[in-house]
């Protein structure tokens, strides 16, 4: 078989070799909570190796606009100062509607060559539709089927709950983000939410992979199967399921009502959150309100091939361009978890540390969580800590 051939075949068709990784369901011995972090791999196969030239990791950024260049500046300083063996393929967000189509192209191949990716928020148009909305375009196109966000309270932070310790799983590619409305005649719109058996397997599978692996005990599937019988049933129904193969876990079902008052009033009873597409939007927004703001929680994105990295709510924070007074720790916990992804556990133990002890330890705070201290001053702390990292 010629070698072209073969390469194509390869990539059309995972290795079935035995996984040169470590279970990703081993906790890292280090002291610091980055195995809080951790990615488990609940498929059986190993996919071709990750890029990885002379080296170095190669690892798509895309700064996004707003906010998003100057927190990839800092990001870049932190790992400078690690020392880390990641090289950077940066593409720039669509800066025109001319050119979107194109920059998304770009966009996307990138991710696709490396697999991948720590991204910034980039801003979509106003046209309510798949392709004017660039981010869920990245995401439906990649097939990045679910999104994780460890929503846990830093000490010391001014938060309205101090104790709050939540995964949130949510189903990222279907739903009402599918974005396939029409105006059936003038003044009547028609919306359809699109639910598959398929995808919400693959999102069932690595959610409750992933729960078992973070030693989690209690999973609540989230739901309006009030309203939406059919589409909110297969949901539950595909989770339930597959509870059986999950005995060690204990699951329970919630309308969307109630786990919003329980989520305000009584976040502690809540471990691991199954959400909708849709709802789990509201979920997070709720969640960084009740933990101080929106620029200190990370998310991650899946597929079966790539992953991509990014802050929890995507904010572009025009008016704080130039001012120095945006919170980086999201950034900085976004690429905790890339590194915690790569298996580079020291350098990810570093970072994860610095951040904490920078936020909770000597109280420099950004102004959006009640402190006083500049972008630069908590990134000069935050690499003082790193650089000094046994």
């Amino acid at each position: 078989m010629p070698l072209r051939v073969m390469f194509k075949f390869q990539l059309m068709f995972p290795l079935l070799s035995v996984s040169s990784r470590r279970c990703m369901s081993e906790f890292f011995n280090v002291n610091s909570e980055v195995h809080l972090f951790k990615t488990p791999i609940p498929r059986k196969f190993q996919h071709l190796p990750l890029p990885f030239y002379g080296g170095k990791y190669i690892v798509s950024i895309i700064p996004g606009n707003g906010i998003g260049s100057e927190l990839m500046e800092h990001m870049k300083d932190v790992l400078e100062e690690a020392r880390t063996s990641i090289h950077f393929e940066e593409i720039s967000a669509p800066t025109s509607i001319t050119q979107a189509d194109n920059d998304l192209y770009h966009i996307k191949s990138s991710i696709r060559r490396n697999r991948v990716a720590l991204k910034g928020c980039i801003e979509s148009e106003n046209e309510g539709n798949e392709r004017s909305q660039h981010n869920v375009n990245i995401k439906t196109e990649l097939d990045l089927y679910i999104s994780i966000i460890h929503c846990r309270s830093y000490p010391n932070v001014q938060c309205l709950n101090p104790n709050i310790d939540i995964i949130l799983a949510r189903q990222n590619t279907e739903g009402e983000y599918l974005m396939l409305e029409h105006e059936t005649v003038r003044g009547n719109v028609e919306v359809l939410k699109i639910v598959t058996r398929e995808k919400t397997e693959q999102y069932v599978k690595w959610a409750l992979n992933y729960a078992r692996a973070h030693r989690r005990r209690k999973i609540t599937i989230v739901h309006k199967k009030d309203v939406y019988a059919l589409a909110d049933g297969i949901f539950v129904d595909t989770i339930m399921e597959y509870a059986r193969k999950f005995k060690d876990l204990r699951f329970e079902t919630m309308r969307l009502s109630p786990f919003i008052e329980k989520l305000i009033k009584r976040p502690q009873v809540l471990d691991v959150v199954m959400i909708p597409n849709l709802y789990g939007c509201a979920a997070t927004n709720i969640l960084c309100g009740l933990l101080g703001g929106a620029g200190l929680l990370s998310k991650k994105s899946y597929s079966d091939y790539y992953a991509v990295f990014e802050p929890a709510v995507g904010a572009l924070g025009k008016e704080l361009v130039g001012r120095d007074t945006v919170n980086p720790v999201a950034m900085l916990n976004s690429v905790r978890d890339m590194l915690a992804y790569l298996k580079m556990d020291k350098d990810a133990s570093a970072i994860d540390y610095a951040v904490r002890r920078t936020l909770s330890m000597d109280k420099i705070q950004t102004p959006d969580i009640g402190g006083k201290a500049t972008t630069s001053e908590f990134v000069e702390r935050v690499k003082y800590y790193v650089r000094n990292f046994n």
